[in-house]
């Protein structure tokens, strides 16, 4: 059997430091959870429930940090987005946060299916998909 592995070779740069690196207080930090999550006409989401499933989308790894997610939760339909303007590689952050939100929602007893509308009205980036929840 063969593992793969990717190895960086070369040279830091001038004044680079790991151990400042990881202690750095000027890591990026997580977007505020009103940036990226809507609910009815763009209305701040407040249901608890809502926010525990959404903030699993919040804190799913993104490419450096990026957080390109962008989400509209109305009544049994949850939009997702993707910020525009980013690099391809955001869709499969999109995917990533898509993934999370499914195993949260999972958790929390939704259940529902995967589908893709032709427009929605009040995009928050390019559309990408939208779950139907069947037992909210």
């Amino acid at each position: 059997m063969h593992i793969p592995a990717i190895v960086t070779v070369g040279e830091a740069g001038e004044g680079f430091n790991v151990a400042n690196l990881l202690l750095s207080s000027k890591k990026k930090k997580r977007k505020d959870f009103n940036e990226l999550f809507f609910g009815e006409d763009g209305r701040k989401i407040e249901d608890s429930g809502k926010i525990k499933i959404l903030e699993g989308v919040r804190w799913s790894p993104s490419s450096m940090n990026s957080q390109p997610t962008r989400v509209i939760w109305e009544g049994n339909q949850v939009h997702f987005f993707c910020k525009e303007g980013g690099m391809n590689v955001h869709y499969i952050d999109v995917g990533i946060a898509m993934s999370h939100f499914f195993l949260r929602a999972s958790q929390a007893g939704l259940k529902g299916k995967w589908t893709k509308i032709r427009h929605h009205p009040k995009a928050k980036g390019r559309y990408v998909a939208t779950f139907m929840i069947e037992n909210e």
